[in-house]
């Protein structure tokens, strides 16, 4: 969960860059050699947001259908080390900017050439661009798709032959429901459009309309797993009635000094109107 946020975290404090280069037709106003940085976290806290889901569907279906087993076997230093393979996994992929670089050889063609970062490619790198996002899309998405839906699958199936109460059943398959399609709804379509660029052997420009989807997930992903987390909703309630009776202390306090500062002006012995008592 924590690794989520920070990979969401990370789109989310890069994403300023994409809008200001979306709001000047797509030219990149900053110097050349910050474009490949910037795709490098750009591109790789969406995998790392596709993977770091999929961990955490996978670790769902093993608390469901071996709870015991999981409980035994469930210890920080794994969850650090699944966490570091999934970091390593995706900046190992991403790497590839700097591959399309050298395929360009420092030319116009470049991925940050003088107006535009990682849009006008030379022949040579179109043909390395899109042999890659194939493979991202497959190794970074359809694979850890496959796994996303089989392990929700497995979890509706535990769910439905266990003797937990109706009400927490229901909850969680809407919560596993909700995750899914949120899943699919954010990511499907920006891999998709690897899946046609390959097919076309061309850069489609679509892929940008559909990257708003992949920025939502950064926003929805803290609302669903709030919904999921008992936790979380009693702490809100704590925090919510707590702002509620400093709220209406507050109010208390103001009407006081309002009313002492009307009978200092009206001077002593003047007593407030007050409101009419209500019938029988």
């Amino acid at each position: 969960m924590i690794n989520l946020g920070i990979s969401d975290s990370l789109f989310i404090a890069f994403l300023p860059i994409k809008m200001a280069e979306s709001a000047r037709g797509g030219a990149w106003t900053l110097p050349a050699v910050y474009c490949p940085i910037y795709l490098i976290f750009h591109f790789g806290s969406i995998y790392a947001s596709v993977l770091f889901l999929t961990a955490l569907s996978v670790g769902r279906y093993l608390s469901v259908a071996f709870p015991i087993r999981y409980q035994m076997y469930k210890r920080p230093r794994y969850s650090c080390a699944v966490s570091l393979g999934l970091w390593i996994l995706v900046a190992s992929h991403v790497s590839f900017i700097f591959l399309v670089e050298a395929a360009g050889g420092g030319g116009q063609g470049g991925a940050a050439n003088a107006s535009v970062c990682y849009g006008n490619f030379t022949g040579a790198q179109l043909d390395l661009v899109v042999s890659l996002r194939l493979e991202l899309c497959v190794v970074l998405f359809l694979l850890p798709l496959a796994v996303t839906t089989c392990s929700y699958l497995g979890c509706a199936r535990a769910l439905g032959r266990s003797q937990l109460p109706r009400r927490k059943r229901n909850k969680a398959l809407r919560v596993a429901a909700a995750t899914l399609f949120l899943y699919v709804a954010c990511f499907a379509p920006y891999n998709l459009s690897h899946l046609v660029g390959y097919a076309r052997h061309e850069n489609v420009a679509w892929r940008h309309d559909v990257l708003l989807l992949s920025a939502a997930n950064a926003f929805l992903d803290p609302l669903v797993f709030f919904c999921s987390s008992s936790a979380l909703q009693r702490a809100a309630k704590v925090r919510w009635h707590g702002a509620r009776q400093w709220t209406g202390a507050r109010k208390e306090r103001l009407t006081r000094f309002w009313h002492s500062a009307i009978s200092r002006e009206k001077g002593p012995g003047v007593d407030l109107p007050r409101p009419a008592s209500p019938s029988p």
